[in-house]
Formats: structure tokens, C-alpha cells, sequence
């Protein structure tokens, strides 16, 4: 049987562990290649991973992006801002002109998400990537990227707890 949290206990819990204040003025990266079995891992950027795209508010390439306060057990992308950059590709097929993003890594602000973590400081988020149809906990209509092409990420939550 699952656990299931009421709606206060999972708000509480993302305000408790910091979570929040943790990722809040971090980056989204986009990454092509395989997919690391946990987000504390590092990236083999000559032979197997690219990094697609860093996201940062307005596309401006410095600030970071935030989370509005939790609500419903849910830490969602800051309604005003907005997640958006150019690919730039970086890595093993930085030379290719498409790519297939394959996983995400949201990252505390100072981390790149190549690095293997850190064990104290090494906020990361983690997960596949997907068609619209698919299961991944990021869909894009078309998960394959142009390089030099902007990309916009217009929702992003995680979830806190299983809310019932």
C-alpha cells in the first residue's frame, strides 16, 4: 500500500526540507544520451551524454529560475516567469543538428549537472523525458531538438508526497 499525505503535510513537507529554498535560482538542463539510474551521478560528456539546453528565466542566460509556494503538495514553475533559452549544444554530439532529449536535471543554483553530486549540497531533480503520449514526468510535444532552436518549458511540478 501506498503512503498518502494530506495536502498540509506535503506543503509542510517541501517547506521542512527546504526544497524550495534549495532549487529556487537553479537551472533546468536538457540532456540527450542515456539515462543516469540516479541524479547523484556523474555525466560522461566526451562518449555518452550532450547537454541540450540550460534553462534560465527569459532565456537570459543568468538568472535562475524559482518555484511558486507549494500548493496541493505540488513546488510549480513561477507562473510569472518564464523557462526559456536557445540549444546550445554541448557534449559527446555537440556536432549533430537534432537531438532526442532524453532526461532532465534540475539543478540548485552553482550545479551543471555533471558532476557527480554533492553529498550535502547537491540539490538535484531528475527524470525522463517523453512525447506527449508518453509516461515521462516531462512531455514535449516533440522531445527531438534543433540546435540553435529556443525552447520553452511552459509547466514544470514536482510533487511532494502522495496528496489524497
Amino acid at each position: 500500500m501506498t503512503v498518502k499525505v494530506s495536502t498540509a503535510t506535503a506543503n509542510a513537507l517541501a517547506n521542512a526540507l527546504g526544497l524550495k529554498s534549495q532549487l529556487d535560482g537553479g537551472r533546468l538542463f536538457i540532456f540527450a544520451g542515456p539515462v543516469p539510474a540516479t541524479a547523484d551521478e556523474a555525466l560522461d560528456m566526451v562518449t555518452d551524454h550532450t547537454e541540450i539546453v540550460e534553462i534560465t528565466e527569459s532565456g537570459d542566460g543568468l538568472t535562475g529560475i524559482t518555484f511558486d509556494a507549494p500548493s496541493a503538495g505540488l513546488l510549480s514553475k513561477a507562473a510569472a516567469e518564464s523557462w526559456q533559452e536557445t540549444a546550445a549544444f554541448d557534449g559527446a554530439e555537440d556536432a549533430e543538428p537534432t537531438l532526442l532529449a532524453t532526461f532532465f536535471r534540475f539543478c540548485a543554483s552553482g550545479d551543471d549537472g555533471r558532476a557527480a553530486a554533492n553529498a550535502t549540497t547537491g540539490y538535484r531533480l531528475q527524470g525522463t523525458i517523453g512525447d506527449l503520449a508518453s509516461s515521462a514526468p516531462m512531455k514535449m510535444t516533440n522531445p527531438t531538438r534543433t540546435n540553435s532552436a529556443l525552447v520553452n518549458i511552459d509547466s514544470f511540478g514536482v510533487r511532494i508526497g502522495a496528496v489524497s
